[in-house]
């Protein structure tokens, strides 16, 4: 990242009376379409929010606007179109970037006078109290101020928070305060793990481990690409203590086992190392050419990279897979595999040794799965050498 970037919603845009169809504006790119009422919906009132829209006249009317009435006020200006949230048209994002505040404030404003221009023109009613404007900048000493954006003659309230597609985004790209929220959110999903299990009686090891793969593990690595290059590793240590968690719920063990002894049990990788494949696999899979992020991941860093990307934090583990920058085709799948082995390898060579047997600890035997939750518990236990049964256990305990 470069310089200072405002980025503008504009949430509502709605007809006048007088005119049949509603349409809004919203969020973070240009979206219309002709409402699909649902049963019990009120239709023709601007501010319905029952209503879905189809993706084929999403598209046309989109287009259309675009090219024939948007545009021609606005010029220059990046706008894109999205399909968003169950295609409801009520999205339009504004971004501008430049070295200088002042400039960047001085284009936007233009930018507004276009979109103003337009409204009137196509006779729109404009809901400045519900848009909101952002700075993005690296220089924390600016991360206060409230650029200078007016639409309809308001001031467009500040919002250094935004959520855009489930991802928060702060004014300093930091990601903490999406950290946090993904992290409050997984919290919540524990509760379905602890009402499966618990130390003595419950569901399998692997089925506790299934269900986190599928309603907690999606949260925290839910846009990953995004925000991953960039957040701290105390963020990162606070998701895994949520992993640290359910993998104890899974296994039976005390909060006195060790981290290391948890993924043996469960197979499970650290989440950061779970999150470097996750990120790599899809850099190699925006690394093909036909792939709709590719102009974005091959783009140069530009003259002064504040902020680590993608490809200069993973670059390195997909550049033996590419052939002049990009990724063959028919190699994406192999790749893929390849850089599982070559993280699972990584995480495998930093096996702690095991405390009971003074070295690294063998693969756990098959035929323990056909036993009871309660001998399960107290043999992962065991291995950890933290036992509730033990003597040493109550003694520490006090």
């Amino acid at each position: 990242m470069t310089g200072k970037k405002l980025k503008v919603s504009i949430p509502t845009l709605a007809r006048t009376p007088a005119q049949s169809a509603p349409s809004r504006l919203h969020g973070s790119a240009t979206r219309f379409g002709a409402p699909c009422a649902k049963p019990g919906a009120t239709s023709g009132k601007p501010g319905n929010q029952g209503s879905s829209y189809r993706p084929i006249s999403l598209l046309c009317t989109a287009v259309k606007i675009l090219e024939h009435l948007l545009l021609p006020y606005i010029s220059g200006s990046l706008v894109t179109v999205s399909s968003q949230h169950g295609f409801k048209p009520d999205d339009l994002t504004i971004f501008v970037s430049s070295p200088r505040l002042d400039a960047a404030e001085a284009d936007l404003s233009e930018l507004l006078r276009g979109v103003s221009d337009w409204s009137t023109a196509k006779k729109l009613a404009g809901a400045p109290g519900k848009s909101s404007v952002t700075l993005f900048t690296p220089d924390t000493h600016q991360s206060r101020l409230h650029p200078s954006a007016t639409i309809c003659n308001c001031i467009i309230p500040l919002d250094k928070t935004p959520k855009i597609l489930g991802v928060t985004w702060d004014t300093l790209f930091t990601f903490s305060p999406h950290v946090r929220a993904i992290a409050t959110k997984a919290i919540g999903s524990l509760r379905i793990l602890k009402a499966l299990a618990s130390t003595n009686w419950g569901f399998s090891k692997e089925d506790i481990i299934a269900t986190y793969r599928t309603i907690t593990r999606p949260i925290l690595n839910y846009a990953a690409p995004i925000w991953y290059p960039v957040a701290s590793r105390t963020a990162i240590a606070s998701l895994q203590i949520i992993q640290n968690s359910a993998l104890r719920l899974a296994t039976g063990c005390i909060k006195m086992a060790p981290i290391a002894h948890l993924h043996h049990e469960t197979g499970v990788l650290p989440l950061s190392a779970h999150l470097d494949l996750a990120c790599a696999q899809f850099l190699g899979s925006a690394l093909q050419p036909t792939h709709a992020s590719f102009t974005f991941v091959s783009a140069p860093p530009g003259d002064r990279p504040i902020k680590a990307s993608i490809k200069t934090r993973f670059g390195h583990l997909v550049a033996p897979f590419l052939v002049d920058g990009m990724m063959p085709d028919g190699a994406n799948g192999e790749a893929k595999c390849s850089l599982r082995r070559e993280i699972a390898t990584r995480v495998a060579a930093t096996a702690v040794i095991n405390a009971v047997l003074t070295a690294p600890p063998p693969p756990i035997a098959a035929e323990e799965a056909s036993l009871p939750r309660p001998y399960r518990s107290a043999l992962s236990q065991l291995r950890s050498g933290y036992c509730s049964s033990l003597a040493s256990h109550t003694h520490r305990a006090g």
